[in-house]
């Protein structure tokens, strides 16, 4: 009975021991990666590097190098979106691209991104040119489009013209897209330049993503080019809202609450239309 006992409480123990060992290291805190070639060169990018790297979304190309000064691909850029932004990955996707086989290694982040990444004019359709590289307008609309918003989401449709002198040189069809990364600072030029054709470093992409996951977080934005003031009477009818929200699909729980919002901004000063929307 004795050797029993003796042989329980040592099972006991060993299982304690171990289990304990396994949560301490779940629960350690992880060791930051320090890349060496993020030097002070880079200090502008290594919050976002940094966060990216901690969610899996961005990695280094070898130990410790993460090659901020090189220019990120099509397909490089894919991964970093949906892994950072949170989007499900597509399971047993269907090939879309001739050149992006489901061998391919980005295979998956390609098809599980492709509905946020802007379409290549100079390709053909079934093409996506993994390899290329993407510029800043390309960037920005993707970025953009990761947040669920769309051309109709701008808030000042000469925001581009008002604040950059080559805000000519955007292609047409990003012109909205590129409009909202730039009031909401996703988007950011020097010298009033946009610079929408420049391709983007890898330190650049990581920007452009942590930009937009700050928004989705939740976290604020201090440098949007438009300010909406919340606070004045409303500039539009309870009834205009419910419209607006059933014309954007939205549930019939969100359209019935505007009565609420409503109500409060009577009482609290604040712009009714600008919380609901």
């Amino acid at each position: 009975m004795i050797k029993r006992l003796t042989f329980l409480a040592a099972v006991i123990a060993a299982f304690v021991f171990f289990n304990v060992n396994a949560i301490n290291q779940q629960s350690a805190p992880k060791t930051p990666i320090r890349f060496n070639d993020m030097d002070e060169n880079h200090s502008w990018a290594s919050e976002a590097v940094s966060a990216l790297v901690e969610k899996g979304a961005v990695n280094g190309i070898e130990d410790n190098v993460f090659a901020p000064d090189s220019l990120v691909t099509k397909e490089q850029f894919a991964k970093m979106l949906v892994l950072a932004m949170g989007t499900e990955l597509s399971k047993e996707p269907t090939q879309t691209y001739v050149d992006v086989s489901p061998e391919r290694w980005s295979f998956v982040y390609v098809e599980s991104a492709k509905q946020m990444l802007p379409v290549d004019a100079d390709l053909p359709i079934n093409e996506f040119s993994p390899e290329k590289q993407y510029t800043r307008e390309e960037v920005a609309a993707a970025a953009v489009k990761s947040l669920g918003l769309a051309d109709g989401n701008i808030i000042n449709k000469n925001v581009l013209t008002e604040h950059f002198t080559d805000a000519d040189q955007i292609e047409p069809s990003l012109s909205g897209l590129v409009g909202i990364a730039a009031e909401r600072g996703i988007l950011q030029g020097a010298d009033k330049l946009i610079r929408p054709k420049a391709t983007v470093t890898r330190a650049e992409a990581a920007v452009f993503v942590y930009r937009a996951l700050q928004i989705k977080e939740g976290k604020g934005n201090t440098n949007m080019l438009t300010q909406t003031p919340i606070m004045g009477d409303s500039t539009v009818t309870v009834d205009q809202a419910k419209k607006w929200a059933t014309e954007k699909g939205a549930d019939e729980c969100y359209i019935n609450i505007a009565d609420t919002y409503w109500e409060y901004g009577k009482k609290t000063g604040i712009r009714p239309e600008v919380l609901y929307a």
